[in-house]
């Protein structure tokens, strides 16, 4: 019991030794809080879509971390079809703005891209955007006769303008084709991704033939009066093997029946 003691007894000497020590030399200093003021992007989509009749304007919010103050956020763009406002003011309190941003466009597809600059970025939000937004040319019907799905169905296409017409959800919902009739009436089609083959295998793309091989036969043609596109797709996986080529199903005629045009 002694050896005990004596053993916990030097234990408390060294410790108030330590304790006695000259901290004078070095002072404990916690972190600094980050910046909580600046401003950031919210409730802003990647890509927007509008049909022709829609109103072109879209809806962002420019919101702050500290509202403590009156303040003004800067904002920059780079599309000048698009109207964004250079200045955001915030009240005293105010934490969000809703800014309108419109804008005049022809149909097509256009980029935007919105920043906060470096000096007035809040270090832990979105202080820049891309945003993509797409305008609908006028809407018409149709249907469309897949002979690799033989099969036909209803669909609804867009004049994009430019000879240029958008077959919306053609052979999968959530995949638009685009085409675009020639000046001497020929039909192309660009590499685009046309419907899902596999969860694994990804997706399946189209191109007219002429496109694909790069030559100018003019297989696929509008007829102007039966309003039908007939086109002559090849449908293939991109660089499907390991060498980089394609995996191709074959050629497979298409027919699009328009029930009005814009011409």
């Amino acid at each position: 019991m002694k050896r005990i003691i004596n053993y916990s007894f030097g234990i408390l000497l060294s410790v108030l030794a330590l304790a006695s020590c000259d901290t004078d030399s070095y002072k404990y200093e916690a972190d600094s809080n980050p910046d909580t003021s600046g401003f950031f992007l919210s409730n802003l989509s990647s890509s927007y879509t509008f049909n022709f009749d829609d109103q072109q304007v879209i809806y962002i919010q420019v919101k702050r971390n500290d509202s403590t103050e009156a303040a003004t956020a800067t904002l920059t763009s780079d599309n000048s079809l698009f109207d964004v406002p250079t200045s955001v003011s915030f009240k005293a309190g105010q934490g969000t703005v809703s800014v309108p941003v419109t804008f005049n466009m022809e149909p097509g597809e256009e980029t935007l891209n919105i920043e906060i600059p470096e000096d007035q970025k809040y270090e832990w939000g979105l202080t820049a955007a891309s945003v993509k937004v797409i305008r609908n040319g006028k809407e018409l019907s149709g249907t469309f006769v897949s002979t690799i799905y033989g099969d036909q169905w209803d669909v609804t296409v867009y004049y994009m303008g430019n000879r240029m017409y958008k077959i919306s959800d053609c052979y999968e919902t959530g995949y638009d084709i685009t085409i675009v009739k020639n000046e001497d009436n020929t039909v192309s089609a660009s590499s685009q991704y046309a419907w899902t083959y596999s969860a694994s295998i990804g997706g399946v793309y189209i191109a007219d033939y002429d496109t694909y091989l790069g030559t100018s036969y003019g297989v696929s043609y509008f007829n102007a009066d039966e309003l039908s596109f007939t086109m002559q797709l090849v449908h293939f996986i991109p660089g499907y093997y390991s060498d980089g080529s394609d995996y191709t199903f074959g050629v497979f005629k298409a027919i699009l029946y328009l029930n009005e045009d814009v011409e």
